[in-house]
């Protein structure tokens, strides 16, 4: 199901308050309409135009008259396989021999003259015609040349040899799961079994590739009372975003302006699917926001684009236009460890902005903060492993005594590239003196011996 665009809800919905703001609509009357031939300023429009012919003198009309068509070469012949051929020329014949038999007849027959002659007419025309198709015939059936089992026209779109030569096959190497992952028991079981880990890691890794992909938006007013269609839900949905839109502006009206209009419209023609998150809206309540705590009905709403990259677009005009929060539609368990690392990680540094980023690669999390002052964020785990639960990304429900151990612990600082050439070396001169040592002590135990 597609969402429906604003402009055309709001011209169902309340077409007079849309009157007039309209592109073709607001030039009417300025940029299209037609300026006085007058040179005089102020000027009525109203003016009396100059015709640029005589309306007494009526003006003639040239139409071309049709060509006749043009006869077909005598050299013209009928392409067709022995057994068409064989069988219009045994129909032919016979409309020769009823032709013949209808001729005979009609001197015999009770007509007036004028009926005897028409039909005899009939009569040779037909003949004529059996004629002329008979003329037609080749001698022999005419058999389209092939060429290496095709016909040239195949052989012209596709060649042959293509077909012949098998694919080889491309070598596509699946990422391998992370050592944390296959390390840990599936969940249920008391056996390693890592086969099962893998499958359900693959799994994992394309439900989150398709989440990323969608967009969710909770909280809006989706009228005042519960509804089901989902046609009438998706006409709410794009009045909630008017709505929003036109508050955002500060306008006293619940339509916004013309060129919000358009840019939601075009924002929302790039998803491909609109679902809704339950079977009927519900009254929303929120003991945070009591001033619309009770007012509307509402239901979570999910708009579904081609991949990342337009997600994100048009996550960043709905911020702008509508002032509209948007969220990734993760798996239950994965939502709720990045719900409990933003928490952790803002009881830590409540002055701080907290970012908490999903690496399904590597089955972990990246949790990042920022202070006031500065421009970029500083991650403070780059991987944070998720548990092993969030693998099932089937759950309704959380497990119970779920837990999810947000160790804070920074992580080391990365080595520029003479740092970790000057360490290599270290290690390498330890290594050296290490073996010394060791031949050198083997040395000694042998002479004692």
């Amino acid at each position: 199901m597609l969402p429906k665009k604003i402009n055309d809800v709001l011209k169902t919905v309340s077409p007079r308050k849309l009157a007039g703001t309209s592109y073709h609509s607001s030039i009417r009357f300025n940029a299209l309409r037609e300026r006085s031939r007058s040179d005089s300023r102020h000027r009525s429009l109203s003016v009396k135009r100059t015709l640029d012919f005589d309306i007494e003198q009526p003006q003639t009309l040239n139409i071309p008259h049709a060509q006749p068509t043009p006869n077909l070469p005598a050299t013209y012949t009928l392409e067709l396989s022995a057994d068409k051929l064989e069988t219009l020329k045994v129909d032919l014949v016979k409309v020769a021999s009823v032709c013949d038999h209808l001729g005979s007849e009609l001197e015999n027959a009770p007509f007036s003259p004028e009926m005897k002659e028409i039909l005899g007419g009939l009569l040779s025309a037909v003949r004529s015609l059996g004629a002329i198709q008979g003329s037609l015939l080749p001698a022999q059936p005419v058999v389209k040349p092939t060429f290496g089992g095709i016909s040239y026209a195949n052989a012209a779109a596709k060649n042959p040899q293509q077909e012949q030569v098998a694919k080889k096959p491309k070598n596509v190497t699946k990422t391998q799961p992370p050592p944390h992952v296959a390390a840990q028991p599936v969940t249920g079981s008391q056996n390693n079994n890592t086969e099962e880990n893998d499958q359900k890691y693959y799994k994992f890794c394309d439900t989150i590739k398709e989440a990323e992909k969608a967009t969710l938006i909770f909280n809006l007013d989706l009228g005042k009372s519960p509804i089901m269609n989902q046609d009438t839900m998706s006409t709410r949905a794009s009045l909630a975003l008017s709505k929003m839109a036109a508050k955002k502006e500060k306008l006293n009206t619940s339509i916004p302006s013309e060129e919000t209009r358009d840019t939601l419209d075009d924002a929302l023609g790039m998803a491909k699917n609109i679902v809704f998150y339950g079977k009927q809206t519900k009254t929303y309540r929120n003991l945070k926001d009591t001033e619309n705590s009770g007012a509307f009905c509402t239901l979570p709403v999910r708009y579904d684009f081609k991949d990342r990259d337009t997600r994100a677009r048009v996550e960043n005009i709905l911020r702008e236009k509508c002032d509209i929060k948007c969220s990734t539609p993760y798996p239950l368990v994965v939502r709720e460890c990045m719900k409990q690392a933003a928490e952790s990680t803002k009881k830590s540094f409540p002055e701080s902005s907290v970012r908490v980023n999903l690496d399904a690669k590597n089955f972990c999390l990246r949790i990042a903060k920022k202070e006031k002052d500065e421009v970029a964020f500083t991650y403070l785990r780059k991987h944070l492993p998720l548990p092993i639960e969030a693998l099932d990304t089937t759950l309704k429900k959380l497990p119970e005594n779920f837990s999810f151990d947000t160790n804070l612990t920074p992580t080391p600082p990365r080595l520029s590239r003479l740092d970790r050439a000057s360490q290599a070396g270290k290690n390498t001169e330890n290594s050296q003196e290490n073996h010394n040592k060791g031949t050198k002590d083997r040395q000694q135990d042998e002479s004692s011996t």
